[in-house]
């Protein structure tokens, strides 16, 4: 399966994290930076599933979904406030249904997901013994939401208008398939 965490930018370059599982004992961790949106959506197709940090629809102020995040004490913006990365993302699933992408997509909130899980970049990066920006760890956060999402596992805040999906204390698993692997990370442009 192909799992993917995407970290959209308005200002910068998108980052993409794939994490493929090959078998037991290997994983490929391809990281893609991607300026060309095209390009980005041709990355994902092969995506069993997707996890995006980026609302999933525009409201005037905090949408209920957003507020039941807030009542447990994790701090998002309203999607207003980020309008721009929220019409980027909105096309990007217009591209993805147009191009007949047949995987799950997923909204998540990697700041969300690393305070739930206690898993922050510096340990991400002792597991797969490899540095990553600050965006490759958000993307790589949200590969491991869709890892979750996939098991049933992620933490999952619902109200009428969205759904977002963290990570839960038991992400803790989901790293840890990391460990004592053989892995290859590969770096891409598009």
């Amino acid at each position: 399966m192909i799992f993917c965490g995407l970290d959209l930018a308005v200002k910068k370059e998108d980052v993409l994290v794939k994490i493929i599982d090959v078998n037991l004992y290997h994983k490929i961790i391809k990281i893609f930076e991607c300026k060309d949106l095209m390009k980005l959506v041709n990355e994902i197709m092969d995506c069993d599933v997707l996890a995006v940090d980026s609302p999933f629809s525009l409201s005037i102020g905090y949408r209920s979904v957003d507020k039941e995040m807030i009542k447990e004490g994790f701090r998002v913006f309203p999607p207003n406030f980020i309008k721009d990365l929220v019409k980027k993302n909105l096309n990007l699933l217009d591209l993805l249904k147009e191009k007949g992408f047949k995987g799950s997509i997923v909204e998540t909130h990697p700041r969300s997901s690393e305070k739930a899980s206690k898993i922050d970049r510096e340990m991400i990066m002792r597991v797969i013994n490899h540095p990553l920006s600050r965006d490759e760890a958000d993307a790589f956060l949200c590969a491991l939401t869709a890892i979750a999402f996939k098991k049933r596992i992620s933490k999952i805040f619902k109200a009428e208008d969205g759904e977002i999906h963290i990570l839960s204390d038991q992400a803790f698993s989901l790293l840890n398939q990391f460990v004592n692997k053989k892995i290859i990370i590969e770096r891409f442009r598009c």
